[in-house]
């Protein structure tokens, strides 16, 4: 008997621990994430529809799963998100269908059974392309029970670099095609009446209809990119307070450079790649004579000159996206590069040779206007952020009391060629 009791304790205790820890995870289980859905809203449309007999009176969804209509692509990453239409799938298109073809007197009601509706994305190395299928069924309503005229299946195919754009736009076309094939259409079979039960199971498909989009974008997400550019930079470096006001209108001579850039990218992602860029700038100014003098006595006299060049190069990341246009492409580009700066100057008569080396920090934002599939117009927007702190002058290593400032931006045009 005691045996038999503290049996029946051992069962209580590992009862009481097991419905303890469980109850925690029964409410984990229980607990309902929200689903996120890229939200498709059917904008107003029109149709041409000679001598139109009919109406859309109803919409009736008897797709197998009407939780969305397709998977799209989305974000940085692409990320796959369920899609549907702004309301449920009848209310959508009784409203779209409403504004499209007002019911007007005289008029033959129509019920559509919708039996197929979904979108589809597949991307290859350069382009995305989008599917959107509608399969429908047309009926007219007697009493209680309701006849098949008219079945259609139209298929629209469609190429863009972001198809996730097009797909509300081609879904209205779909959707016209197959009105418009229940409108020309000559063969309609009326079959045997059938009540509401039977209607909303789903029934095949016997007609397709296939038609190719004729878009045709000159921008697409190429792997690799290179650009080969020219223009002008601008030196925003402060002048120091104790500088001469004749040597600062000297050195402001020398703001404005030339400059000549490539840069190479190649796109791990559709919007993301890694690449490197090489910049070259000059720039000279000179004077024949100048002097400093100090209470009327000259300090030191003669000609000045400065020929500067400074190269960059370095490793790049670059971040793109194309505009709704189908010519248009946008990108921002981060560069980490070593700086190499020279300057053949002379001093008063004395020829002096100046090099200095450090990191510079450079954002660039471009826009390529392409005119070709492969060619491509660039406008870029750069700046340059670094400094200089240690030189050599003639060999001999100098450190600078204040860091020189080699701030500055760029304003460049080329080419852009892209496989």
């Amino acid at each position: 008997m005691k045996l038999l009791l503290n049996i029946t304790k051992s069962f209580a205790l590992i009862f009481l621990v097991l419905t303890t820890n469980l109850k925690p995870m029964v409410l984990l289980a229980q607990t309902v994430y929200p689903i996120y859905y890229h939200v498709i809203t059917l904008q107003k449309d029109s149709i041409q529809l000679d001598n139109r007999n009919f109406y859309i009176k109803s919409i009736v969804d008897c797709r197998a799963d009407t939780t969305n209509i397709g998977i799209i692509k989305e974000g940085l990453f692409d990320n796959k998100y369920p899609a549907k239409l702004d309301t449920n799938l009848s209310l959508s298109l009784t409203k779209y269908f409403d504004e499209l073809m007002p019911a007007m007197q005289a008029q033959t009601p129509i019920i559509i059974k919708i039996t197929r509706f979904n979108i589809v994305e597949k991307a290859d190395a350069n382009t995305d392309n989008g599917t959107t299928t509608i399969a429908m069924e047309f009926y007219t309503q007697h009493d209680n029970t309701y006849s098949k005229i008219f079945e259609t299946e139209q298929i629209t195919q469609y190429t863009y670099f972001d198809v996730t754009k097009l797909h509300e736009q081609y879904i209205r076309e779909t959707l016209k095609k197959c009105i418009k094939a229940f409108s020309f259409s000559k063969n309609y079979i009326e079959t045997a009446p059938i009540t509401y039960n039977q209607l909303i199971i789903p029934s095949p498909i016997d007609y397709t209809y296939n038609e190719p989009s004729s878009f045709k974008p000159k921008a697409y997400y190429s792997k690799v990119n290179f650009t080969i550019s020219g223009g002008f930079g601008y030196f925003m470096g402060k002048f120091p307070q104790e500088m001469p006001k004749e040597l600062k209108n000297y050195v402001k001579g020398m703001r404005f450079a030339e400059n000549f850039a490539t840069d190479f990218s190649f796109f791990l992602t559709k919007k993301i790649g890694v690449g490197f860029n090489f910049a070259n700038y000059t720039s000279n100014n000179s004077i024949d004579y100048f002097k400093i003098s100090e209470k009327e006595i000259i300090i030191a006299e003669g000609s000045i000159a400065n020929n500067i060049n400074i190269k960059r190069y370095g490793p790049s990341i670059s971040y793109r996206k194309l505009l709704d246009k189908d010519n248009l492409v946008l990108k921002g580009t981060l560069f980490l590069e070593r700086l190499h700066y020279t300057d053949e100057a002379v001093l008063f008569n004395k020829p002096n040779k100046i090099d200095a080396y450090t990191s510079c920090l450079v954002g660039n934002f471009g826009i390529d206007y392409f005119l070709f599939k492969n060619i491509g117009l660039n406008f870029a927007l750069s700046a340059v952020w670094g400094n200089i702190k240690k030189m050599e002058v003639n060999g001999i290593a100098t450190e600078l009391e204040k860091k020189s400032s080699l701030l500055r931006t760029d304003v460049n045009v080329g080419i852009t060629l892209c496989y």
